[in-house]
């Protein structure tokens, strides 16, 4: 559309909300917890819209708390899509415009609990939130775009699983891996190789380990 067309994305993680919309979107807002509210970046913008700023100071949820992990994270994100639809008057500029919206607690809680989870029934609830909520937002666009004037996909990135301790439990294939332990093996080999007691590696985040790189410099 020679860039006429405005183009967003939404989620609660930084990079669901990047990387659909890609390098010349309008913008990306993501939750950060520690505002208890959307953000962006300098990339997009030099300060946050007014409706985002109004939208942050009527959320009710604290700071510090992750909606990622709970079922009002679906509510939080399809909310602040439907504000950026309003004020931005996507749809209604003349061209086809995008909004890109990643629900990210779908994909935490079935990492969390997998998909059966008796009795706390989280997966359950985030997918019935998820229902309720894409109806509104489809009621939505309906009002503001008007019935068949949108194009919608939905897509996912990838399923969930049973948790690996039902699968044992039922003689099927899996596991998993102790994390915390394996770093601490590891550190164990290298004091007993190299005769230091030191800790080699020093982090594990998501499932990649980190080495103390100054540590090793120091001792050579």
């Amino acid at each position: 559309t020679d860039f006429k067309a405005k183009v967003f994305g939404v989620a609660i993680k930084d990079r669901a909300a990047i990387l659909p919309a890609g390098h010349s979107a309008n913008g990306a807002f993501w939750y950060d917890k520690s505002v208890a509210g959307f953000v962006t970046s300098s990339y997009y913008m030099d300060k946050l819209p007014d409706y985002v700023v109004k939208f942050n100071k009527q959320n009710t949820l604290k700071k510090g708390y992750d909606p990622k992990s709970h079922a009002d994270g679906v509510t939080v994100t399809f909310d602040m899509a439907e504000a950026i639809m309003k004020a931005e008057k996507l749809g209604q500029n003349g061209t086809t415009d995008m909004l890109c919206v990643s629900i990210s607690s779908t994909d935490a809680i079935s990492h969390q609990t997998g998909t059966w989870c008796s009795p706390g029934k989280e997966n359950e609830e985030v997918f019935l939130t998820l229902d309720r909520d894409i109806k509104k937002f489809f009621e939505a666009l309906d009002a503001q775009v008007g019935k068949g004037n949108y194009l919608l996909f939905l897509t996912a990135d990838h399923g969930g699983s049973h948790n690996p301790n039902t699968l044992k439990e039922h003689k099927l294939p899996g596991g998993s891996c102790n994390f915390g332990q394996k770093m601490r093996d590891l550190n164990e080999k290298l004091k007993a190789e190299f005769g230091l007691d030191i800790k080699y590696a020093k982090d594990i985040i998501g499932e990649s380990l980190y080495l103390d790189h100054d540590l090793l410099a120091q001792n050579k």
